[in-house]
């Protein structure tokens, strides 16, 4: 995405937070914008900000059972420990993000994680020998 679109995805983020505090605090409308949230940080390399409004989402969808936000709150929670050098922080998120999507049966969302961790690894692992 470039610069532009983060900010207006931001923009739009920030304002369906606002409505959803409101009306829906608690709710899988809300788990999936502090997700979506913590996405768009990980994009901007926000790596904080990023782990904090991922761990935001598992609260929410532990309180909704949604494992599909969870699954990918806990993929954004990895690649930002993992940024951030804590490789087994990372490591664990990573397999917690495949074993909820692959629970949850979000394929797409699942190649994402196998994609980040894959990232992720040392390249000496990554590479076939």
């Amino acid at each position: 995405m470039e610069t532009g679109e983060l900010e207006r995805t931001g923009q739009h983020l920030a304002r369906a937070e606002e409505e959803l505090t409101a009306e829906l605090p608690q709710s899988d409308m809300m788990a999936t914008v502090l997700r979506r949230k913590a996405q768009l940080c990980n994009a901007r390399t926000q790596n904080v900000e990023a782990r904090i409004l991922a761990v935001s989402c598992l609260a929410m969808c532990k309180a909704t059972t949604n494992d599909y936000d969870r699954g990918v709150a806990l993929r954004v929670l990895g690649q930002a420990w993992g940024a951030e050098g804590c490789p087994a922080k990372a490591r664990a998120c990573f397999d917690a993000s495949l074993q909820t999507l692959s629970r949850s049966q979000a394929g797409y969302e699942l190649m994402k994680t196998l994609i980040a961790y894959g990232n992720f690894l040392p390249s000496d692992l990554r590479e076939p020998s």
